[in-house]
This record gives C-alpha cells, sequence and structure tokens, in this order.
C-alpha cells in the first residue's frame, strides 16, 4: 500500500513539474505581451499628450498589474522627487526590488535597464527613438518565444509525466 501511494506521488509530483515549466513558459510570453503594450503607451504619453517621464510612469501605474505596478509607481515617484539620483540610477534599484519575481530573462531585463538608463536625459524625439527600439528588440524576443512555446510546452509536460512514470519503475 504504502509502495502504492509512494508511486502515484511520484508520477503526479514529476507531472506537476512539468505542467509548472510549461506554465512559466506562457506567463513569460504573457508579461512580454505587457510590456509592448506598457511601452506602446508610453510613447503614446510622450508623443501625443507630452508628459513627462514620471507622469507618465505614475500614469502607467494605473493601467498595470502585479510587479510592473509597483515599479513604474516607485520609479514614478521617486523621479518626482529627484532625491535618490538619476532615472538611471532609480531605475535600476527598482529593477532589483521589484522586477526580481519576473519570469523575463535575462536579455529582456538588461535591455529593459538599458532603456532606464537611456530615457532620462533625453530630448522627446529621442525617447520616441529608444522606445521604439526596445519595442523592436521586445517583439523579436516575443516572435522566438511563441516557437518555444509551442515546441517546448507540450514536450516540458509529456516529459515530466514520463519521468515520473520512468522513475516509479526504476525505484520498483
Amino acid at each position: 500500500m504504502v509502495r502504492i501511494i509512494g508511486c502515484i506521488l511520484m508520477i503526479t509530483g514529476c507531472t506537476a513539474i512539468g505542467f509548472w515549466r510549461a506554465e512559466c513558459m506562457r506567463r513569460r510570453l504573457q508579461e512580454m505581451q505587457e510590456l509592448k503594450r506598457y511601452v506602446l503607451f508610453m510613447k503614446g504619453e510622450i508623443c501625443c499628450r507630452n508628459r513627462t517621464l514620471p507622469e507618465t510612469l505614475l500614469e502607467l501605474e494605473k493601467k498595470a498589474k502585479g510587479i510592473w505596478k509597483k515599479f513604474f509607481h516607485n520609479t514614478g515617484r521617486s523621479l518626482e522627487k529627484m532625491e535618490e539620483g538619476t532615472l538611471a540610477e532609480i531605475w535600476k534599484k527598482e529593477m532589483t526590488r521589484q522586477l526580481s519575481g519576473s519570469y523575463l530573462k535575462e536579455r529582456e531585463k538588461k535591455e529593459w535597464l538599458t532603456l532606464g538608463e537611456n530615457l532620462g536625459y533625453l530630448d522627446m524625439e529621442m525617447q520616441l527613438h529608444m522606445l521604439e527600439i526596445f519595442q523592436v528588440h521586445l517583439s523579436e524576443s516575443m516572435e522566438e518565444e511563441r516557437e518555444e512555446v509551442k515546441s517546448q510546452s507540450k514536450l516540458s509536460r509529456i516529459l515530466g509525466v514520463m519521468s515520473g512514470i520512468f522513475l516509479t519503475v526504476l525505484l520498483i
């Protein structure tokens, strides 16, 4: 009886790991899509409404969810005060503080950091250009991620189930 329960738990645990990995890939793609929307919103606020970066970030906070909401709020408030350093320093500090739980890969985080380093001191046209560059890079990453999700998601689930069965047979 104990052996049967152990086998069931082994298969269930490995299956759950496979499904968790597939879910992480799906959430990463979803977070990238949200980030793309945020960048589009930033472009619109800067270009059409002629808002400053702190105003844009605080307005974006209203539309953001989860860790991004905190990121935009804290960054916008810190920029309004300008007591804590330059935009690049504030951006980096908030990234390490708020975005540690993000599903983004290091590549996207580095590009987001580079965007923050280049936004603050540029004129409106250059800010829009930097946002456009980031948007293009993000679109490329999203396309790669879509392909990866298609192929790896199903594979992760199957490998989870199969590894559970394999370990169960091996241990019996």
